[in-house]
């Protein structure tokens, strides 16, 4: 069960969201989708969106083992592939390409948002995708960028810098081949500093984030802000 505080529009958003995972869960076994008795899989109770989700067994996939990486990136190409598959579908621009007029970046098809170790569950019978709550328009180049974001953000937490190095030599290449998708490096360093300085931007205008940084913690923010400050230097 995944609870989220209930939007202005009383969830019609993630209504929306949620009926595109159902669907790309018909098409691709790898996506977890919603399940339940009503059309939208969705209740609000008490100003909470309660959605259910059949329950998985499994671990994070391990970012420093190469056919794990290769086998995320494998994972990620084929759910290109079916979100290719659905056409049209009438979501916005994922949040952080909000902040951007890159056409190489902010336009191209149904996308994850927030393709990361944290919402991919390794089982006995291949990697299974979770959290669509972030999904929206947008290039799938920024996808693969924001995954490496994010290995560079769980890199940072645990004080491994060379953790994202590793993670992106074996990644790329291997999305590279499932895909056949030119990935130019120079853009996937774009997609890197606008996803940080889109957490910048939201840490600084939190009416602006996405509700998980907006209902989180100030402890959580205060090691955002070390974070976004840090890589910002770098880039």
């Amino acid at each position: 069960m995944k609870l989220t505080v209930a939007a202005s529009d009383d969830g019609r958003l993630l209504r929306r969201r949620l009926a595109v995972t159902r669907l790309l869960a018909d098409i691709n076994p790898a996506v977890v989708g919603p399940i339940g008795t009503t059309p939208d899989a969705m209740q609000i109770i008490d100003g909470w969106c309660v959605v259910c989700y059949l329950y998985i067994a499994g671990t994070k996939p391990d970012v420093s083992d190469q056919g794990h990486v290769e086998l995320m990136a494998a994972t990620l190409a084929g759910l290109h592939r079916s979100m290719a598959d659905l056409g049209q579908v009438e979501l916005p621009r994922v949040a952080a390409l909000k902040l951007t007029d890159d056409d190489q970046l902010a336009r191209g098809q149904l996308i994850h948002g927030d393709f990361a170790p944290a919402n991919i569950i390794a089982t006995p019978h291949g990697f299974k995708i979770i959290d669509f709550d972030d999904c929206g328009q947008g290039s799938v180049v920024f996808d693969v960028g924001n995954t490496l974001y994010m290995v560079l953000f769980d890199g940072w937490r645990a004080q491994r810098p060379d953790i994202y190095p590793q993670f992106r030599s074996w990644f790329v290449p291997a999305y590279r081949a499932e895909s056949a998708i030119d990935l130019d490096d120079s853009l996937l360093d774009a997609a890197i500093l606008l996803r940080a300085q889109a957490l910048n931007r939201w840490l600084a205008v939190p009416d602006e984030a996405p509700a998980g940084l907006r209902n989180s913690s100030p402890e959580w923010r205060a090691k955002l802000h070390s974070f976004v400050d840090e890589i910002l230097s770098l880039l």
